[in-house]
């Protein structure tokens, strides 16, 4: 920020030196540096409010999990419930979503299978497979938030179909 407005500053001198004191261009010039600084303030809180909307997405996303592995038996766990908080750190979450998507999928299906129950299908398997690749797919990338929201949607559904004795205390 600094440089920022070091390089400002040195515009308004140059500015004032071309057209004198008395030409009134220190005027023109401190207005530019007003707005130029507006304009800097402005894309900085908007910097921050994408960030911390970024942050409450994926800290929404990380509890989802949370409370869908919690819900089921440990016996019936791919991953452990305190693991999708592992989402939060850059660049590994980029491979450790494949590993929540599919496991949160694979602890449902062979819950329901063990007691029986195979109408669920695959839990959304394929659609938190596709909600993943999709990702890493130019253009098509737009498509990854409505297929998370199906697959959250889904396994949501599969975790009020597994009773709460379950939910260790």
């Amino acid at each position: 920020m600094n440089i920022f407005l070091h390089d400002t500053a040195i515009l308004v001198a140059q500015h004032s030196r071309h057209y004198g004191p008395n030409s009134g261009g220190e005027a023109e010039a401190a207005a530019a540096a007003g707005v130029v600084l507006f304009v800097f303030v402005f894309y900085l809180i908007i910097l921050f409010v994408a960030i911390a909307v970024s942050l409450a997405i994926q800290a929404a996303i990380c509890y989802a999990f949370y409370i869908c592995l919690n819900r089921l038996p440990e016996q019936f766990r791919e991953r452990e419930p305190w693991q999708a908080f592992l989402l939060f750190i850059p660049f590994f979450n980029i491979v450790w979503q494949f590993f929540m998507f599919l496991g949160t999928s694979q602890s449902y299906q062979r819950y329901f299978e063990a007691h029986g129950r195979y109408e669920h299908g695959d839990c959304g398997h394929q659609l938190g497979l596709w909600t993943c690749i999709i990702q890493f797919i130019p253009f098509a990338s737009i498509a990854a938030p409505v297929l998370m929201i199906l697959y959250f949607v889904k396994i949501l559904d599969l975790r009020k179909q597994v009773p709460e004795e379950y939910v260790p205390v």
